[in-house]
């Protein structure tokens, strides 16, 4: 276990250690306190035992999504399939997610998403996570 920080902290009365690794995932079990992790940090009052959760894996759902490549030549082809979600500004294009604002740069792709949201992806992202449907040509679905 690799302790980066020390730290001291009252807590119900009582000063007690408080220590604090960087984690992936995992649980602190310390007697019948059990601590799990948010954002990476484990903390660690007294004396205890830390176990890393097994991470499992998991396979993307074949879903089919829409997708748009944005080259810097084809304004009225992204900005029909984004609609009222972005717009075309320069060499970039602005999209309203659902985390905020983003923005796609020339050669990212636009998804539409399977809730109809939009978000940008790089090429080499995109190019690892979807393939071509087999017949959809050139402005079909």
């Amino acid at each position: 276990m690799i302790i980066m920080k020390y730290q001291s902290v009252i807590l119900l009365g009582r000063k007690k250690k408080l220590f604090l690794e960087q984690s992936v995932n995992g649980i602190i079990n310390c007697g019948i306190n059990i601590f799990y992790i948010v954002t990476g940090i484990i903390c660690l009052f007294g004396i205890g035992k830390v176990r890393t959760a097994m991470s499992k894996k998991y396979i993307k759902k074949p879903v089919v999504i829409e997708a748009v490549q944005w080259t810097g030549i084809n304004k009225n082809e992204v900005e029909d399939f984004i609609k009222d979600f972005g717009s075309v500004k320069g060499d970039y294009v602005d999209i309203a997610t659902l985390e905020g604002l983003m923005v796609a740069s020339i050669g990212d792709f636009i998804i539409k998403g399977v809730k109809g949201e939009f978000y940008p992806c790089k090429p080499d992202i995109f190019e690892m996570s979807y393939i071509k449907m087999p017949g959809a040509g050139e402005g079909q679905p």
